[in-house]
């Protein structure tokens, strides 16, 4: 499995409540070794 966080550069959604709910342009992408997606969803910005 690979994880990538990607900046979209617009709002896509916020982040869970225990990193403070706040809108994010960041999101964390968790694939397979052929590139197929599992999960996403919207992280705090690095």
């Amino acid at each position: 499995m690979y994880k990538r966080v990607v900046d979209l550069k617009e709002i896509i959604g916020k982040t869970a409540l225990k990193f403070g709910g706040k809108e994010t342009s960041w999101v964390e992408i968790f694939t397979d070794v052929k590139g197929n997606i599992i999960t996403a969803y919207p992280v705090p910005a690095l």
